[in-house]
């Protein structure tokens, strides 16, 4: 499916990785085991470029397809399938991946991933403006089988991971390193600011109290922040 033809075709390169988060408009590239950040981008073909997609902008769903049906008929079926059976809108155009999971039924098994195009292009036509091309775009909640990959996180058993941006926040869960759920929650940091101040009754610093967020978590020093922090939560 698409997003395993991207994912070999992003092993086999040798180039520099280009990192795009279209939501901050903050680059990165990964060159000689270097990580820095990008301060303009332009156009280079050397250059593989990644991106991906806040888990609120897309739908996720599981589908099933017999197995007798012939591998080149399988896209095309679950699209069809998508739409019939998830009330896609027939007057919006959407841009549909999915990977196939090995899991023993008679059925096999696909997670879609599901994106409106208008909010993909609202996103990436301005990028590609710039870099001409975006070769890989993928769904937030995948983004952590990096770490069983890389082997940094064992592939057995069953994981949860909890996801905080400025403005998207959601859970998703693995087992034995493979994805298999995520759903959004409403924690983004915005949210928690917003929900901050409600309790507080007024604006408070919002660069400190994400700060001591990230640094202490549900435990900070500070007695009235984790009494707030627990309200929220």
């Amino acid at each position: 499916m698409l997003l395993q033809k991207n994912l070999q075709k992003l092993k086999s390169i040798t180039k520099s990785i280009v990192t795009l988060d279209a939501y901050s408009n903050i680059s990165y590239m990964l060159k000689n085991d270097s990580f820095q950040t990008l301060s303009k981008l332009g156009h280079n073909s050397s250059n593989f470029i990644t991106s991906y997609v806040d888990n609120k902008d897309i739908l996720t769903a599981t589908l099933y397809l017999s197995r007798n049906i012939p591998t080149e008929d399988v896209e095309d079926l679950l699209e069809i399938q998508a739409y019939e059976e998830l009330g896609l809108d027939q007057a919006s155009r959407y841009s549909i991946s999915s990977i196939e999971i090995e899991s023993g039924k008679k059925e096999r098994e696909f997670y879609l991933f599901i994106a409106k195009e208008e909010i993909l292009n609202k996103l990436y036509l301005p990028i590609v403006e710039k870099t001409k091309y975006i070769d890989f775009i993928v769904p937030a909640p995948l983004l952590y089988g990096a770490l069983y990959t890389k082997n940094i996180l064992d592939s057995h058993g069953t994981d949860c991971f909890v996801y905080f941006t400025k403005q998207d926040a959601f859970v998703t869960f693995y087992e034995n390193g493979q994805y298999v759920y995520s759903k959004s929650i409403e924690f983004s940091l915005d949210k928690i600011y917003e929900k901050y101040c409600e309790i507080e009754g007024e604006k408070v610093d919002k660069k400190e109290l994400l700060s001591i967020l990230t640094i202490k978590g549900l435990s900070p020093d500070n007695n009235k922040y984790q009494q707030n922090f627990m309200k929220i939560f």
